[in-house]
């Protein structure tokens, strides 16, 4: 094969052993975790009609997303970019007579048309939970804990979650020009464009934490506003309710790519690498208006977030060993590895990262 042959687009890669294995180890930790909790999985096709992807619940992917002619059907297709989207389609259509609220889990590849990020990923692993048919409180909280508690569950540290409330600054009745100057946080162009009305937003463009939140809440603003600010503070108690070491900050604006989330979002960061680990929010699904709470992770940031682990022993084993006696060495925790040849057994350890050999039927170390 040639080069050019072996190269493959910008944003997209082999993964190779033993990452691979670890992504698969991952996920299915990941997956358990939901589980437990009652979520049920469920597993869309990659590939949909255009029609039924992008509704009116998908704003923000259509540009992300790959489009193809259907040769059979010669209807335009949509590769997914999110599979929230599809959950919601499942929920409304094949899901809809089901009782409520709904839990569903799925776990998948998904393509982008740019990657974001240091890594510039198109292809990524996502995998996450949706809880469907309740609106309130503790269900945002629910969706919230159960991510941050699988991703506490893989080994990772220094967690951190940032809550963000980007319909807010609309319902405080901020115009399109205001809104940018508050998405800068340009605090003059906020004076000059909201005049008297500027301590709301100003006290928005800076809130970072509960306290400023609390702030904003017994300013004089619109009941939905007080509301919304309202949900959130009950929010933040039910989570550090049941994660009191968790680090909770807030920047209200941010949107954190697709702007389907209605009110409620977060993200969740690793402060390892600085890195998103995954996103989530509340959310209304277009056919219905059902609303929704739920969230993805990156699998690909998380396999870069884990701690490292020393890989399991190696052992070459003979080729007339039992498999009585390899299911044994295996229950040990080493992987065995069976000897195709008869010469040096020692040399050929060695080439393939043995750490052992069995001779005789007794565990040696390679020398």
């Amino acid at each position: 094969m040639s080069k050019k042959n072996s190269l493959l687009p910008s944003g997209f890669a082999d993964v190779l052993p033993p990452l691979a294995a670890q992504e698969s180890r991952t996920v299915a930790r990941l997956m358990n975790d939901f589980r437990r909790f009652g979520y049920e999985q469920v597993k869309p096709p990659i590939m949909e009609f255009e029609s039924s992807l992008l509704d009116d619940s998908s704003l923000g992917i259509g540009q992300q997303t790959f489009r193809v002619m259907d040769p059979e059907s010669q209807e335009m297709m949509a590769i997914r970019a999110d599979m929230t989207t599809q959950i919601n389609r499942i929920a409304s259509t094949r899901l809809k007579d089901e009782p409520r609220p709904l839990r569903i889990c799925y776990t998948g590849q998904v393509l982008r048309v740019k990657g974001e990020g240091l890594y510039a990923e198109r292809q990524l692993a996502q995998t996450g939970a949706e809880l469907i048919g309740v609106e309130n409180a503790e269900a945002d909280a629910e969706s919230l804990i159960i991510a941050v508690n699988s991703v506490n569950n893989l080994g990772i540290k220094n967690i951190s979650v940032d809550i963000s409330l980007p319909t807010l600054p609309k319902i405080l009745g901020a115009g399109s020009d205001l809104l940018s100057a508050i998405s800068r946080k340009d605090m003059a162009a906020i004076k000059r464009r909201a005049g008297k009305n500027s301590e709301k937003y100003l006290a928005l463009a800076a809130a970072n934490n509960i306290s400023a939140l609390e702030k904003i809440s017994k300013q004089k603003i619109s009941k939905q506003a007080a509301d919304l600010i309202k949900r959130v503070l009950q929010i933040h108690k039910l989570v550090k309710a049941k994660l009191p070491s968790l680090n909770i900050t807030f920047d209200l604006l941010e949107h954190r790519g697709f702007e389907y989330y209605s009110g409620f979002s977060f993200s969740i960061f690793c402060s390892k690498n600085n890195e998103e680990l995954g996103r989530g929010g509340r959310y209304t699904i277009g056919r219905t208006g059902e609303t929704g709470c739920g969230f993805s992770l990156s699998t690909n940031a998380i396999l870069r977030s884990l701690p490292k682990k020393k890989p399991r022993a190696k052992i070459l084993v003979p080729q007339n060993t039992s498999l009585e006696k390899i299911t044994a060495l295996q229950k040990e925790g080493l992987i065995t590895i069976c000897s195709l040849s008869d010469k040096d057994q020692n040399k050929n350890a060695k080439k393939l990262g043995c750490k052992f050999i069995l001779v005789n039927g007794k565990k040696t170390i390679v020398k």
